[in-house]
């Protein structure tokens, strides 16, 4: 594949680069505030699932984490969303579940590439550790990640 077929080079060197960002701001802001105005903020006393008391774990631990002051709005309405239509709504409830769980599979199975130890992102203030699992409970069932190209070859 050229490098011009390639997704990443189409967003962002790509002739739509322009619209694609303009879109972007113009979304970001109408996420923000329609999830601000109209999606109650969730708490550990108005959601009855213990899914979504976990998700606002993890919110809060990403929140702790994101330190771009201009993206973090996003991120809060995008949490705000996500609890609200899991906690309120089978239909998304169901759909949610089956990703995570999917997600859960490719981590296990080693086919979800897993971020690079000891790499500080910009914007992420996680704190480094030195040993990349320490504390993970998945650590001890999770294969080594296997790139999709080599899987393919392991299957013929």
């Amino acid at each position: 594949m050229q490098v011009k077929e390639m997704l990443s080079h189409q967003m962002l060197r790509g002739e739509g680069r322009s619209i694609i960002m303009k879109t972007k701001r113009a979304l970001i802001k109408a996420i923000v505030t329609l999830a601000m105005r109209f999606y109650p903020e969730p708490t550990y006393e108005n959601c009855a699932s213990g899914n979504s008391k976990e998700l606002l774990d993890i919110a809060e631990q990403f929140c702790a984490y994101e330190d771009n002051r201009g993206r973090l709005p996003l991120f809060r309405a995008l949490w705000r969303i996500v609890i609200d239509e899991y906690e309120h709504d089978p239909y998304y409830r169901f759909r949610m579940d089956w990703v995570v769980e999917e997600l859960a599979e490719a981590v296990i199975d080693g086919r979800w590439k897993p971020r690079a130890p000891f790499r500080k992102e910009q914007y992420w203030c996680e704190p480094v550790q030195q040993d990349f699992f320490d504390g993970r409970s998945y650590k001890t069932i999770v294969k080594p990640y296997i790139p999709r190209e080599e899987r393919e070859l392991i299957k013929t």
